[in-house]
């Protein structure tokens, strides 16, 4: 039997999703939960977080990069100044999944999952004026 093809993929509403696709085109699809994926206030208007970095350390492992902007309704926008008014916030969480000595893991099992955050380790995670990455 073929093995399952499994990829994670965020969303720009912060979701992270992970996908197993079989040799014969079967796919399942489910979305995990994690620390930052939750609303911090009743405000609709906060900004969510975007995932805009994934990597599989090993295969129990996840990196999670996520941004997000905080507008400064007040700050007007001047085009000669190269620095952003708004407060660009970063944060990287660490996926791991629980073992307990099991050699067949399933990471479609949401319930195996156990986050770390590590904060704003990152900074280059954020997106800088313009729009463009800088590394």
């Amino acid at each position: 039997q073929e093995p399952n093809t499994i990829f994670a993929f965020g969303t720009n509403k912060g979701s992270l999703g992970i996908a197993s696709v079989s040799a014969l085109g079967a796919a399942k699809v489910i979305f995990l939960d994690h620390p930052q994926s939750f609303q911090e206030d009743d405000d609709e208007d906060w900004p969510c977080w975007k995932i805009t970095h994934l990597n599989w350390l090993e295969n129990c492992s996840l990196a999670v990069g996520l941004s997000r902007v905080i507008v400064d309704a007040e700050a007007e926008d001047d085009e000669e100044d190269e620095d952003d008014p708004n407060e660009h916030q970063a944060s990287l969480l660490m996926g791991a999944m629980i073992t307990e000595g099991d050699d067949d893991l399933d990471p479609l099992n949401s319930s195996l999952w156990s986050w770390s955050e590590m904060g704003d380790v990152v900074p280059f995670f954020s997106v800088p004026k313009g729009g463009h990455h800088a590394f």
